[in-house]
């Protein structure tokens, strides 16, 4: 008997926006703080990013884009767990994420990549009803400067 072919489904989507200042102007905060040298971009900073799953599964992967960067980008550190509340993750959840088995990878301008699947031991039959409507915390670094 063989085993039924593993389906990749898409769980959540964000849009995609320009790089600031040219993307959506509503949803960026001020970004002085946070980019001091606007032509550098990120640069040695680490992001979390929380997204809510309409579906859970026992892994997962997760696409890295550079879709409309001017530069490449490199990620390092990535990480996927569970939201405890605001920017905390679930002791026991977080996950380190790969791409071709490395912890860091170079996302050329214009291109997107996708990881490795993680293992996500905590999606089980018995979680399912506890894990809806929460929240996945995606953390990542951008050691190099990601360009404006």
């Amino acid at each position: 008997m063989t085993s039924p072919e593993l389906t990749w489904v898409t769980s959540w989507i964000g849009s995609v926006q320009g790089p600031y200042p040219v993307g959506n102007p509503s949803a960026q905060p001020l970004m002085t703080d946070v980019f001091p040298q606007p032509a550098q971009g990120a640069r040695d900073q680490s992001f979390r990013l929380m997204v809510r799953p309409n579906l859970w599964g026992p892994q997962t992967r997760i696409r890295l884009s550079n879709a409309l960067g001017t530069q490449t980008v490199t990620f390092a550190d990535v990480y996927v767990g569970v939201q405890q509340g605001s920017s905390a993750v679930l002791k026991g959840t977080n996950r380190p994420v790969t791409v071709g088995g490395q912890r860091r990878v170079r996302v050329p301008p214009g291109q997107s990549i996708w990881s490795d699947p993680v293992d996500l031991p905590f999606v089980r039959p018995d979680t399912l009803p506890w894990l809806q409507g929460r929240r996945l915390a995606v953390s990542f670094h951008v050691p190099d400067p990601s360009g404006p």
